[in-house]
């Protein structure tokens, strides 16, 4: 009996070549897959058709793609019995690095085949206009999030890294304004906030080591100072794993009970997409979808 999958493929993701899918298309085929590939071509289409997928029943969506196409997806298939497979096209592929894949699409073609279906959390994040998203890997507020919404989409295509370095110039130029978070019943300023859902974060980089996505909770890192020598000095701490040890950053921990509220005015990203501006709330959703896993 075969097995019936869905591919959803962002052919401008930054490391998607036609032949590489083709091989991936004999290698599925080959070991038992009925296979179908829906190729999009603006922004929602991997949400739209990942949400037909599920009432035509399909069990196995694959996503062929980078953070975005997966965010698409997972907010298409969340609280259904789909399961969620990635196929690392994209940049950053953070979410593919958490999960132990690497560029090397053997080794998450291996995975969806066979790998186990894993129960994982989401974040939930809703704006005050009662705009709902869900997240797998991070949503930030404040300097990262400004930087997604200055990247150059053009540039992206050509090299997610350097456009990301091109918009964070630019925004380092941008005075960034003070946030007020609330959370676990205490009140705290701060300038950039990350809620992390997993240990990855831009890459390769960790953001915070306790993350885990199959934790209930999600791990809240807030940067608490705006000057320019501080968001150099934070993004170094970032990429030499010691931001963590500074005075000025603090942790905690957001339980499935309670809310991270942020008021303020701010840009917004979710796993490197832009979601809009503060003011919003986030919290932990356990157990919202299924993803194929090692």
């Amino acid at each position: 009996m075969s097995l019936q999958a869905l591919i959803i493929v962002n052919q401008r993701a930054s490391s998607y070549k036609k032949h590489m899918l083709k091989d991936v298309l004999n290698t599925f085929r080959a070991n038992g897959y009925m296979v179908d590939v829906f190729n999009t071509k603006k922004k929602g289409d991997a949400q739209a058709r990942s949400q037909e997928a599920v009432k035509e029943g399909y069990p196995l969506i694959i996503a062929a793609g980078g953070d975005g196409t997966i965010n698409e997806i997972i907010n298409g298939i969340a609280f259904t019995d789909v399961c969620l497979g990635v196929l690392p096209f994209g940049g950053e592929n953070v979410l593919g690095r958490e999960i132990g894949l690497n560029r090397h699409l053997t080794n998450a073609i291996n995975t969806i085949i066979n790998g186990k279906a894993h129960n994982i959390t989401l974040g939930r994040i809703t704006n005050s206009d009662g705009k709902v998203r869900y997240f797998s890997m991070m949503a930030g507020i404040g300097f990262d999030a400004a930087v997604v919404y200055g990247v150059n989409t053009r540039i992206k295509r050509i090299s997610s890294r350097l456009a990301h370095v091109i918009s964070g110039l630019k925004a380092f130029s941008n005075h960034q304004p003070i946030l007020n978070i609330k959370l676990n019943g205490q009140s705290y300023a701060g300038y950039w906030l990350i809620a992390a859902n997993g240990a990855k974060y831009g890459g390769n980089l960790i953001i915070s080591p306790d993350a885990n996505i199959e934790s209930d909770n999600l791990n809240v890192v807030i940067f608490q100072k705006n000057g320019k020598l501080d968001t150099l000095r934070y993004v170094f701490g970032i990429i030499t794993s010691r931001h963590l040890y500074f005075v000025d950053v603090m942790s905690a921990v957001c339980t499935p009970n309670t809310v991270i509220e942020v008021e303020g005015v701010s840009h917004v990203q979710i796993d490197g997409e832009y979601f809009g501006m503060t003011p919003c709330k986030i919290e932990s959703v356990p157990n919202a979808i299924k993803i194929q896993i090692k």
